[in-house]
């Protein structure tokens, strides 16, 4: 017998085997980002493995406002199998507050992510879990936490970010792509692809720099004027008037924060997958491009500009006609202080372990917003059982007073002697002080 030729003859039939099941089974693949809204750093905790490998390393920490990709990987040895697997992170190394992400891309079928957030300080955090990509390729899992202390420092109030006003200086977030703010030379003297006639700003007039086409806001519409005459000083988008009681300022481009209004404009895009953006209160062209990216993706007017028919999709509320508040542009400022819940679908959380209701706020004002120093009422009933009223109290995560544009909840601890098991309506209100914003939501009793 011919032992070296039938040796080489099974190693050739194994490598033939071998090319076949990498063509009826390719590997499937994929990448999973977690980005840090928040201001706690995330440290990684436990991870497991249902299907396949890691490709790359995950960091050990997460600091706020940064994002961690690593690669997944189905097992080369396997066959129809995928990439599952969840890892969990402790938000800010405390042991209180844990964020779990899940990823399953399967050989066959829909690729799929969820994530949630546990523990003692849940309620005061969002987490949000992007719809994977199609294939079974380098899949894009991404999962995005926010909420808690805000992960950038906030101005104080009547100061810009930067220290400076956006006509005569950049800002950090208002910077235009690839270098300096129109009203002063990009690096190297000309913006990528060619330099804005006159420091023009695409998406609207910007003091120091006239919109391509025509002014915007202020002015008129880009390509001629906008449909219904010019705006402001004449008549709003498409004929509208102001309405009559605006709950929610109207944002346009080139508005700084002072009072947190831009901050929470920029914590909802990204939470309604708008961006990311930076959360700096800085209405720059990010912020524009988003903002224009979530009116296309909800089919509400495209402008550019945040008015009611916006903030109400963004809250999830009640869908209104386009309108504004009324207001010059450039002319809000919310000298005192003011509140509004987080969002109508995910504003409030029940944590059964600790026998805790928590409803999510944002300080929309100028001035720091205490623990115990506000209550906030709010009523809940089922289908057994009488409506109660009770009062909940402002707290923060870190027990610290909540800035301008950072988040902080109110609560109620008390709710298992109160009403049976089961699923429970929940409408809460903000105290007037704070401008009497409402939201409800339902909660399940165990």
């Amino acid at each position: 017998m011919d032992v070296p030729g039938v040796a080489t003859a099974v190693i050739t039939t194994i490598d033939a085997v071998k090319q076949i099941l990498h063509e009826i089974n390719p590997p499937v693949s994929g990448i999973v980002g977690i980005e840090n809204r928040t201001g706690k750093t995330l440290l990684r905790a436990q991870e497991h493995l249902d299907h396949g490998g890691f490709a790359t390393d995950r960091a050990v920490e997460i600091p706020p406002g940064a994002t961690d990709n690593f690669g997944v990987r189905s097992s080369s040895n396997s066959i129809a199998t995928g990439v599952e697997g969840r890892v969990t992170y402790d938000v800010g190394g405390e042991g209180h507050t844990f964020l779990v992400v899940h990823w399953n891309g399967p050989f066959i079928g829909e690729n799929t992510s969820d994530c949630a957030v546990s523990g003692t300080g849940a309620g005061t955090f969002h987490a949000l879990a992007d719809t994977p990509t199609n294939g079974s390729t380098d899949i894009h899992f991404r999962f995005h936490l926010s909420g808690g202390a805000a992960p950038t420092p906030t101005p104080t109030p009547g100061e810009h970010p930067g220290g400076q006003h956006p006509s005569n200086q950049n800002q950090p977030g208002n910077e235009h792509p690839g270098g300096q703010h129109p009203g002063g030379e990009h690096p190297g003297g000309e913006h990528p692809g060619g330099e804005h006639p006159g420091g023009e700003h695409p998406g609207g007039q910007h003091p120091g720099g006239e919109h391509p086409g025509g002014q915007h806001p202020g002015g008129d519409h880009p390509g001629g004027q906008h449909p219904g005459g010019q705006h402001p000083g004449g008549e709003h988008p498409h004929g509208e008037h102001p309405a009559e009681h605006p709950h929610e300022p109207t944002l346009r481009h080139g508005d700084h924060d002072v009072h947190g209004w831009v901050a929470y404009l920029q914590q909802l895009l990204n939470e309604r997958g708008a961006g990311p953006i930076g959360v700096d209160g800085a209405f720059g062209d990010r912020t524009y491009y988003a903002v224009t990216h979530f009116q296309q993706h909800r089919g509400l007017m495209v402008d550019g500009t945040v008015g009611n028919q916006t903030w109400a999709a963004l809250r999830d509320e009640t869908p209104v006609p386009p309108s504004t508040d009324g207001l010059a542009a450039h002319t809000f400022h919310e000298q005192h202080l003011e509140a509004r819940w987080h969002a109508a679908d995910d504003s409030i959380y029940f944590d059964s372990s600790s026998d805790t209701l928590r409803i999510q706020a944002v300080n929309t004002g100028s001035d720091p917003i205490a623990p115990q120093q506000f209550f906030a009422s709010f009523t809940i009933s089922g289908e057994a059982g009488p409506q109660l009223t009770h009062y909940l109290e402002s707290a923060t995560a870190t027990g610290h007073p909540a800035q301008s544009g950072e988040y902080f909840f109110f609560q109620y601890t008390g709710i298992h002697g109160q009403v049976q098991h089961g699923t429970h309506r929940i409408e809460a209100q903000l105290p007037a002080e704070l401008g009497g914003d409402q939201t409800h939501g339902e909660i399940t009793v165990h």
